[in-house]
C-alpha cells in the first residue's frame, strides 16, 4: 500500500523546475555552441572575401588604372571628394570594359585576355625587381 501511496503523490514541483531548469541550460549551451559555429562561420566567409578584394584591388594596381587616374595609396575613394571623383570615373571605366565584353568569351578570348595579363604581370614583376636594385 505504500508503494500505492507514493506512485499517487505527484511529482514535487521543486524536481519539476530542476528539472525545466536543467533542460533550459542544455538549450542554451546548445545554442551558445550553434551561434559560435556560425560567427566562425561567417568570420571566415568575410575573410575569403575581403582576401579576394585585396587580390583584385591589387591586380586594379598592377593594371596602371590608379597612375592613368592620378590615384595615389592610401587615397580615400569614399569621403575625399577630390578621390571620390576619381573613384566615379575608373567605377565608369571598369563599366564601360564589361559592357564591351562579349557575353560569352569562348575559349579563344579566353586565352588572349590571360596571356595579356600574363604579360602584365610578368613586366610588373621585373619592375619591381629593377626598382628594387
Amino acid at each position: 500500500m505504500t508503494q500505492e501511496l507514493e506512485a499517487q503523490q505527484p511529482i514535487r514541483p521543486t524536481a519539476k523546475v530542476s528539472d525545466l531548469e536543467a533542460r533550459i541550460n542544455r538549450l542554451k549551451s546548445q545554442k551558445a555552441s550553434l551561434e559560435h559555429k556560425q560567427k566562425m562561420h561567417t568570420k571566415s566567409e568575410r575573410m575569403l572575401r575581403t582576401r579576394t578584394l585585396i587580390q583584385v584591388g591589387g591586380l586594379v594596381s598592377i593594371s596602371g588604372l590608379l597612375e592613368r587616374f592620378d590615384i595615389a595609396l592610401g587615397d580615400d575613394l569614399q569621403l575625399d571628394e577630390k578621390a571620390k571623383s576619381k573613384s566615379k570615373i575608373v567605377m565608369g571605366v571598369l563599366m564601360s570594359v564589361i559592357e564591351q565584353l562579349p557575353k560569352n568569351l569562348n575559349q579563344e578570348d579566353l586565352e588572349r585576355l590571360s596571356k595579356k595579363g600574363a604579360s602584365a604581370m610578368v613586366a610588373r614583376a621585373i619592375q619591381k625587381d629593377f626598382d628594387d636594385i
